[in-house]
């Protein structure tokens, strides 16, 4: 083999050790649930897109998610970028997704659209989350609490707002297949229904009143010492 080509065959063998690399350490802090939380620029002017009635909502491939319960269903999207999230009606599913769409074996390897959606709609509609990072957040009036009902599957993650009030959420209840869930101090939930599948769960302490669980072998769970006394 000449010189030139075993230079190449070097170079392009470092390259794909070095991407490999790389993609085992994401991997390894998605399966710690070791991120760095986003900070969203909340002075962008928003595009609202409304959204028919259903009973389930799927999203695929999409990065920065915030959920909000709503009388009715809708998402918005920063001004100027309406084009980059399209969806389809499909039977009673409204899915969600990136305009431009990733294969599977680009969001295996974490390839996701990062633009911001922020979608409402009524507590009593599931949301599907596919290679999607969510968000969620309670209210500070605990009469006010919503509820959430979310399965996250392929690499998913649900994140809470990182702050300091104390916020309350009513009824959240939560299938992960492969997935990683991450709640947050300060927080109260009245009743969690987790069903855990090869995933992660940190309740960073909050504070849940009522648990229900359901898990398997390869799941791993950190609760606190009130959380486990509410178990069922």
């Amino acid at each position: 083999m000449k010189t030139s080509n075993k230079i190449l065959l070097g170079i392009f063998l470092t390259i794909i050790v070095l991407s490999a690399t790389i993609n085992l350490m994401v991997y390894a802090k998605y399966k710690r649930g070791d991120y760095v939380p986003f900070v969203r620029d909340e002075s962008a002017e928003l595009t609202t897109v409304n959204l028919p009635a259903s009973k389930y909502i799927s999203i695929s491939g999409l990065c920065d998610v915030e959920l909000v319960n709503s009388n009715t269903g809708r998402f918005e999207v920063k001004k100027g970028e309406e084009k980059g999230i399209v969806y389809q009606v499909v039977g009673d599913t409204i899915v969600i997704r990136s305009s431009t769409p990733f294969t599977n074996d680009q969001m295996d390897r974490g390839e996701c659209n990062h633009q911001m959606v922020k979608l409402h709609f009524p507590a009593a509609t599931e949301v599907l989350a596919n290679y999607t990072h969510v968000r969620i957040k309670g209210a500070k009036d605990s009469a006010q609490a919503p509820s959430y009902n979310i399965h996250l599957n392929k690499q998913s993650l649900l994140l809470m707002y990182n702050d300091d009030d104390s916020k309350f959420i009513n009824q959240l209840t939560l299938s992960s297949d492969n997935s990683s869930i991450n709640l947050k101090e300060h927080l109260v939930v009245y009743n969690l229904n987790l069903k855990l599948n090869s995933s992660h769960f940190d309740s960073k302490k909050a504070r849940i009143r009522g648990l229900a669980l359901d898990v398997d072998d390869n799941t791993t769970i950190n609760l606190s010492g009130f959380s486990i006394k509410n178990l069922k």
